[in-house]
């Protein structure tokens, strides 16, 4: 439900919602002018949301809000938040996590690199933090160096399951560039001071080099920075952002 609710606020469900109803609608004559209503909300919402500098800009307001430092200072850990995998014997294992995963991997590892003392941990929920661990294994950080923490469905769990562990310590976090704000604001909150880390850049900081005409790439966008900044809004509103304590809300 929560899900199916989530997905409704979003430009491309309002979107796909209009259309239906509008097809709903459609074989009732009298309902046709509200059909027709319905088709033409629908091609607003698509031309707002789906426009380069609309998408870029509601995207690049969460990604270059952290920034990560010109000179980044000695490391004791670096926390790398899971994005998304499957197990497939079929395929190598860096093709069994998606290409926000891999990105996050790759700046993980090549901050392991520079900071060859600190420990690294994927910190997700079931499989995928172990499919990534493995991964980095492939880009050549040790496996002695890697830890894995799988019981967090959200990144509120995950700053909560590694408070104690990272109290005190220097770490570097790394998440994609749009998730930055609702991960720094998390780890705050429960009393850690991470140094933000960001990848996996998606927008543009010049909004207007991006195409101005409607397409479903930038739509996409758009539906990724909505459910960034609603999620950063319900955070808030259960206290998830150090005001309570609510592990099963995500």
């Amino acid at each position: 439900m929560e899900a199916m609710l989530q997905f409704l606020v979003l430009p491309s469900g309002l979107l796909v919602l209009c259309l239906a109803g509008a097809l709903v609608l459609s074989p009732w004559r009298r309902m046709r002018p509200g059909a027709a209503g319905l088709v033409a909300l629908a091609a607003v919402i698509y031309l707002v949301f789906g426009s380069g500098p609309v998408a870029h800009a509601l995207l690049g307001g969460l990604e270059y809000r952290y920034p990560a430092p010109e000179n980044m200072p000695e490391l004791d850990h670096i926390v790398v938040l899971a994005a998304y995998g499957a197990h497939d014997p079929r395929v190598s294992v860096i093709n069994q996590v998606n290409s926000h995963a891999l990105i996050r991997l790759v700046e993980a590892s090549l901050l392991a690199r520079e900071h060859p003392e600190a420990i690294l941990t994927v910190t997700g929920g079931g499989e995928v933090p172990k499919l990534m661990a493995d991964v980095l294994i492939v880009l050549g950080v040790p496996e002695s160096r890697i830890r894995v923490e799988a019981l967090s469905s959200n990144t509120f769990e995950s700053a909560l399951h590694l408070q104690a562990e990272l109290k005190d310590q220097r770490f570097a976090l790394v998440t994609s560039a749009g998730h930055m704000s609702r991960a720094m604001m998390v780890f705050r909150g429960q009393g850690l001071e991470p140094i933000p880390a960001p990848t996996d850049y998606l927008s543009f900081a010049d909004i207007w080099s991006a195409q101005i005409m409607a397409k479903p790439g930038n739509l996409l966008l758009s539906d990724l920075a909505i459910h960034e900044y609603i999620a950063l809004v319900w955070y808030r509103w259960r206290g998830l952002d150090g005001r309570g304590e609510d592990p099963g809300s995500h």
